[in-house]
């Protein structure tokens, strides 16, 4: 008898998280926050543990929006946090200038949708490379096809 199993996929939870580094001086105050797939003990060790560093897990919860169940990222909750909150960001990075307390209540309001939405501007920007190819289209959205507005006569 064949025992072959078939897989058609695999399911996962992005949860959310926050540690801090007690022993780190310059993070004192300071929580990284980011999101896994693959669990976050798992996701914590491979940050901390080749550099030898003791963290103390502040938090964690599912990345998800209340009112429709559906996953946000990280980058989405960090925006929150720096534009909405006015909460500090060490740059380029994922630590916060927070305590976990403060950070589950913005945690809590961000995932339930329970804050004005209207002004948020997300700090994504696109690379040089990226800007690039789009320069121009946007001018030329709206403006008729002259081969389209000719055949629309034929037809008419």
């Amino acid at each position: 008898m064949d025992a072959t199993k078939i897989h058609s996929f695999n399911s996962f939870v992005r949860m959310m998280y926050a540690y801090s580094t007690p022993e780190i001086a310059r993070h004192d105050g300071w929580l990284k926050i980011g999101d896994t797939e693959q669990g976050v003990n798992k996701r914590i060790k491979q940050q901390t543990h080749t550099a030898d560093v003791i963290h103390k897990l502040e938090w964690k919860d599912i990345a998800m929006y209340r009112d429709d169940c559906t996953y946000f990222r990280d980058h989405d909750f960090h925006d929150y946090l720096t534009e909405y909150k006015g909460i500090e960001r060490n740059d380029h990075t994922e630590w916060f200038r927070i305590d976990g307390t403060t950070l589950r209540q913005c945690f809590e309001e961000f995932a339930s949708r329970d804050y004005p939405q209207k002004g948020l501007h997300y700090s994504y920007k696109l690379r040089e490379e990226q800007q690039k190819p789009t320069m121009g289209r946007a001018s030329s959205y709206g403006t008729p096809n002259p081969d389209l507005v000719r055949r629309s006569r034929l037809t008419t």
